[in-house]
């Protein structure tokens, strides 16, 4: 926020298409961006909601920390070509239909926080709850099934997921 209203996005804002650039090119940090652009996260309207890490047999390992925010609802989704090729708001539960109908597909992590947050009907009902919880790391194991290989969950003690 910017004396108390939302930043703009880098869809209003080259400035800010510019700092996410460097961001992810790692040349500055976030609190770098936040300072240099004069904003300030209002830690009412963001809460953190889950932790996932990469099975421990996967080459390629993510630690992803899931944060979900209130948003000015004119807001619109910017596409930065080196993390994806579409952008849109869904509800959780439309994003879920999509997902399964073949046509928005996901990564487990994204699939599963997105049930956490199917039965909340406002933004702010989501922050509340999560905003009492403990957030645990989860790290899945990588089984065989009977089918193949699934995925199970630290707390689960039936078969994989």
């Amino acid at each position: 926020m910017v004396d108390g209203a939302p930043a703009q996005s880098s869809a209003d804002n080259e400035r800010m298409d510019e700092a996410r650039s460097l961001m992810l090119e790692e040349t500055v940090s976030f609190s770098e961006v936040l300072s240099a652009t004069g904003c300030r996260i209002d830690g009412a309207r963001i809460e953190y909601i889950a932790h996932w890490i990469t099975p421990l047999v996967e080459p390629r390992r993510y630690d992803t920390r899931f944060f979900l925010a209130e948003v000015p609802s004119d807001s619109e989704p910017v596409i930065d070509a080196r993390e994806m090729i579409d952008a849109r708001w869904l509800t959780p539960s439309a994003a879920l239909i999509e997902n399964a109908k073949g046509g928005l597909p996901m990564v487990f992590p994204t699939i599963k926080t997105l049930e956490q947050l199917e039965p909340f009907p406002t933004v702010a009902s989501a922050i509340a709850d999560f905003g009492t919880r403990t957030i645990p790391s989860v790290l899945p194991r990588l089984v065989r099934t009977p089918t193949g290989v699934g995925i199970q969950l630290p707390d689960e003690d039936g078969g994989p997921a």
